[in-house]
């Protein structure tokens, strides 16, 4: 019955669980953690003030009982003693018959009361120990006991003494000795009186006392040297079995003579209560114990049983609280169903009927206004919603509308200028040209800006991360300055150290966006001096560096009051400077913003009239393999060696570093060495020969190497001074390169690169001749273009500018026209204008990924060109498979990039 009670209370607590956050799951919980911390602090209080009371009792109980076996050993020992003393006294006036072993028995005999205190005899020796008599007989006269030590300490120190615990010769029983020495009346001693007392006897003392230790309780002695001599366990009397260390508080009685009580663990690893004591009548040790686990044994239950009946009473309140709680709440939670059932609800059904006259039906209608003013107010945000969005669709086509009518007159006017200047004319008409082109390219900066900004804020821009070299960048960056920078009589320099790595991964656009534009402003605002571009290595690892970029001037510099003005979009400083240079003071706006993506912030340092000083640090992964957009497949992949027969005319250590970047391991040798170098190697990819000998000598090495080379290994001549014929013996002696000095490192890596690509070909018979550094040239810098344009102007300034670097030049005028020339074959990149009539350029160009996709054929490079600019319409251009996107006029320095890039991967076919 009453586990069927407990469990309805259980059940009424837990069923339903109140769900989290809810009044009614607070509300138990505050009660519940209220009466929890009420249960445990009882509980534990009242076990600690019982555990503490109980062992206070216990301890006054041992105490007592202590000094009890202690006095009782005390006093029986000195009553024995005293009688040992009183009889050797009354034996003093006897001693001339102790000579004589019968008469001596007699004479003890005489007093044979004092048996009743010895029961282990009494025993008369003489003054040199032999025993003369003792009680009762024992027919042992005459033996000597001279050696025993209570005989040797009643001697020495002339004073009745209690001996330590021995074991009795006559019946191998413990036993101690109670002495007093006989004298004659000068007070020499003529005999020793000795009484021995069983220890067994002694522990009887105790037998009272057992009574009162419990079941598990008992008392031992112990000497101060550790001999047992009373305890429960017989077999370990008269041993050293509690060494020092063990039983800490038998250590502190032993050594400093304490007296009292307290927890400590026995030589046998059991806990217990113990209370010490000292014996004045023998100098022990008295402990009485007993285990903790009896001593507190009813405490435990006392707090076990208190435990049950707490929690029992605890149960049933929580129990009642959920029952009055839940009656409470059960609206509450009627309401909040309701509230979780509203989005699928239909609106007549919506607001909330209160069926109790309390609080709540206050509630549900003040919530049911409030539903209502929602409803309104949703209504209004949909309605502002959608005239947003289409003000948002208006501005951003209206932003497309007026980049592409600007940017294609602008295209116009900025191209045809560039080839007009090409062209005969007078001083005076290209003075007037070149101001047209400064005022078109301002024109379009503004342009830019104004675009970059707008997509900026509206979240529109985001970091492309590629592969580029570092120091290539800079160089070309300041290339675009270098005559602003002579016409205004101002030096300009780079610093990149050599300890900073030159292929990085990140968005070398942007990079170069904010150093030109930092670029320019140094340029602008300074009229003597120099400009500084560095490079500074802050931190690098294995994976990454830091840079910092700093651009510093000479120029008029800026006020400390403005330092972070000048970054806020339109702010440009003072109106003075406004007024003397121009611009709208959003490029560093631009920069910083860009940096922001970049995880960085550009700083300036300034002090006026002195110059500037702009900086930011940005953080690179490293390449640590010169990566490069020529195919790595054709170099070897793995193991692949080459050989430089070199001598100190060569830059043999560069060559080295070059092939071993390029996956080859090099050495380098001397021409006599070559023959058994060659002889050593079981593969070999690449043979350099570079010695600077005659030339007979030289194509004799030549003759001779490819003898010892298969024709798995390719051998290039390098000679110091090319000759007419070279190639053509080259060819003769069926070797593959003549690369003849001087040449730069990136000419020998273009070389390596192309000479791989051709390895095939010579393995198969279908090339004989050699390759040459002309064929490279002639292969890298000759590309076909498709120029797929519908407006003629913008064509002809396409096809003037790519027919000036001698590339040759494919026309269409829309997509229909450049997918039918593409299919011609031969074009190696193709310029394709985004909106064009019949098919357009996106159109156009998911046609051709889907031939190439079909046919398994290499795809073409293709650039989207556009006077668009939006980032939605770059985006659609590279989701259709374009691989990059020019705008409208052309950036040369893209434009070449470019190019550079198609003449690469021609090179690779």
């Amino acid at each position: 019955m009453p586990m069927l009670w407990l469990k309805k209370s259980i059940d009424l607590i837990l069923s339903p669980i109140p769900p989290k956050g809810s009044l009614r799951r607070k509300t138990i919980l505050v009660l519940g953690g209220f009466s929890v911390g009420v249960f445990l602090v009882t509980v534990f209080w009242t076990y600690a003030y019982f555990r503490n009371h109980t062992v206070a009792q216990i301890v006054d109980r041992q105490q007592g009982l202590l000094a009890d076996i202690i006095s009782d050993i005390d006093n029986r020992l000195s009553v024995a003693h005293a009688l040992i003393i009183e009889t050797a006294s009354t034996l003093s006036s006897h001693h001339q018959g102790f000579s004589d072993y019968e008469k001596a028995q007699e004479i003890l005999a005489h007093h044979g009361e004092i048996q009743t205190l010895f029961n282990n005899g009494v025993v008369l020796f003489s003054a040199e120990g032999t025993l003369l008599a003792d009680l009762p007989y024992s027919g042992r006269e005459g033996s000597d006991f001279s050696l025993c030590d209570h005989i040797l300490t009643t001697i020495y120190e002339d004073l009745p003494i209690v001996s330590d615990p021995y074991t009795c010769g006559k019946n191998h029983e413990p036993a101690i000795m109670l002495t007093s020495p006989i004298r004659d009346k000068n007070g020499k001693i003529v005999a020793i009186l000795g009484g021995s007392i069983k220890l067994a006897s002694l522990r009887v003392v105790g037998g009272a006392a057992q009574t009162h230790l419990g079941p598990q309780g008992y008392f031992y002695a112990i000497s101060k040297d550790r001999q047992m001599i009373l305890h429960p366990d017989r077999s370990r009397i008269l041993k050293r079995d509690v060494p020092l260390g063990v039983n800490l508080l038998l250590d502190r009685a032993i050594r400093d003579g304490f007296s009292g009580s307290g927890e400590t663990v026995n030589s046998r690893g059991m806990h217990q209560l113990a209370s010490f004591g000292h014996s004045l009548a023998t100098g022990w040790i008295v402990a009485v114990v007993n285990p903790t686990d009896a001593v507190y044994a009813p405490v435990i239950r006392f707090r076990n049983y208190y435990a049950v009946f707490v929690f029992v009473v605890l149960l049933v309140g929580t129990a009642l609280a959920n029952l009055v709680i839940r009656g409470i709440t059960s609206n509450l939670e009627a309401f909040t169903e309701h509230l979780r059932r509203l989005p699928a609800l239909p609106p007549a059904e919506r607001p909330y009927r209160s069926e109790v006259n309390d609080e709540t039906r206050e509630m549900a209608n003040a919530f049911n206004s409030l539903l209502y003013q929602i409803d309104q107010e949703r209504k209004e945000l949909a309605l502002a919603k959608e005239r947003a969005e289409a003000a948002n669709q208006t501005k951003s086509q209206f932003i497309s509308n007026i980049s592409h009518e600007l940017r294609t007159p602008m295209h116009g006017i900025l191209g045809l200028t560039q080839i007009c200047l090409e062209t005969e004319m007078s001083e005076e008409q290209k003075e007037h040209l070149y101001g047209v082109l400064s005022s078109g390219r301002s024109l379009l900066s503004l342009l830019n800006d104004l675009l970059d900004i707008a997509k900026i804020e509206s979240g529109h821009v985001s970091i492309e991360r590629s592969h580029f070299h570092l120091r290539h960048l800079f160089r070309d960056s300041l290339k675009t300055f270098t005559p602003a920078a002579n016409n205004k009589g101002i030096g300009l320099t780079l610093e990149i150290p050599d300890q900073i790595p030159d292929l990085l991964y990140g968005d070398p656009s942007r990079l170069r966006q904010v150093l030109v534009n930092l670029l320019g402003n140094a340029l602008k605002f300074s009229d003597k001096g120099e400009v500084k571009v560095r490079a500074q290595l802050l931190e690098e690892n294995r994976d990454q560096v830091v840079l910092r970029f700093e651009v510093s001037d000479e120029g008029i510099g800026i006020p400390e009051a403005l330092l972070e003005k000048i970054f806020e979009p339109f702010e440009q400083g003072e109106g003075e400077m406004t007024r003397r240079f121009g611009g709208t003071g959003l490029g560093l706006a631009i920069c910083r913003q860009l940096l922001g993506l970049m995880d960085s912030r550009m700083e300036v340092v300034s002090e006026t009239g002195k110059g500037s000083s702009f900086f930011f640090n940005v953080s690179f992964p490293v390449m640590k393999v010169d990566l490069t957009e020529w195919p790595k497949e054709e170099l070897p992949q793995e193991g692949g060696r080459a050989i430089i027969v070199a001598d100190k005319d060569f830059d043999d250590e560069k060559s080295r570093r070059l092939l071993e970047s390029m996956g080859l391991k090099t050495v380098v040798i001397p021409g006599l060495r070559m023959k058994e170098e060659l002889l050593r190697q079981s593969r070999l990819d690449l043979l350099l020969l570079t010695a600077s000998l005659p030339a007979d000598d030289l194509w004799a090495l030549a003759r001779e190497a490819r003898l010892f080379c298969g024709h798995k290994t390719l051998i290039v001549v390098v000679p110091a001074v090319g000759a007419v014929g070279d190639a053509e013996r080259c060819g003769k002696l069926q070797l593959n390169g003549y690369l003849p000095r001087p040449f730069e490192t990136e000419d020998l890596k273009t070389f390596i690169y192309y000479l791989f690509g051709q390895k095939k070909r010579f393995e198969d018979g279908t090339r004989l001749l050699p390759v040459t550094r002309h064929e490279v040239e002639e292969i890298q810098d000759q590309i076909t273009v498709l120029v797929v344009e519908d407006v003629e102007i913008n064509r002809k300034i396409a096809t003037t500018l790519l027919q000036r670097d001698g590339h040759r030049i494919r026309q269409a005028i829309n997509g229909q026209e450049a997918i039918e020339c593409w299919q011609h074959g031969g074009v190696d990149l193709i310029l394709m204008d985004i909106q064009m009539p019949i098919l357009d350029g996106l159109e156009a160009t998911r046609q051709i990924r889907q031939f190439e996709s079909e046919q398994k054929t290499p795809p073409v490079l293709i650039a989207a060109v556009t006077a668009g600019a939006t980032l939605a319409e770059e985006e659609s251009c590279y989701a259709v498979g374009m691989d990059a996107y020019l705008t409208k006029p052309f950036d040369l320095t893209k434009l070449r990039e470019l190019l550079q890039r198609a003449v690469e991967k021609k090179g690779r076919r």
